[in-house]
């Protein structure tokens, strides 16, 4: 069975931030879409975390939540192949649907039995 699955691919040459919108906005507005956040940002190798704090702080703590990844790279080193690496996780994601017995409680631990596998999976509750 195909799940819909509502992805947010977001990929960037690094620039110094000019946005105004703040974190917790964003935060709340990707949790509500229900979708999942992937960045991938191409940075120089001179470029500074000050310079760019507020998206740093959305696209790391925006994909962690939403299920997603962030991903860096150096500008022209590695960016076709991260973007296909991306692409190929998108592409064999698993939907899983569990509901604990009873109305259970509020927390779920999934694992991986599979060496060096990850589990993407949001950190709030999703829409309905």
């Amino acid at each position: 069975m195909n799940a819909k699955r509502v992805i947010v691919a977001f990929v960037a040459g690094y620039k110094p931030d000019l946005s105004t919108m703040r974190g917790p906005i964003v935060a709340e507005t990707l949790r509500k879409s229900g979708a999942a956040l992937w960045a991938l940002e191409g940075r120089s190798s001179s470029a500074t975390n000050s310079e760019s704090s507020n998206r740093d702080q959305i696209l790391d703590r925006g994909t962690a939540m939403s299920g997603g990844a962030h991903d860096r790279v150096l500008l022209g080193t590695a960016l076709e192949g991260r973007a296909k690496r991306i692409a190929e996780l998108l592409l064999s994601e698993y939907v899983v649907t569990y509901g604990a017995p009873g109305g259970g409680g509020q927390t779920l631990e999934v694992t991986v039995g599979v060496k060096n596998a990850h589990v993407f999976a949001p950190t709030w509750t999703p829409p309905r």
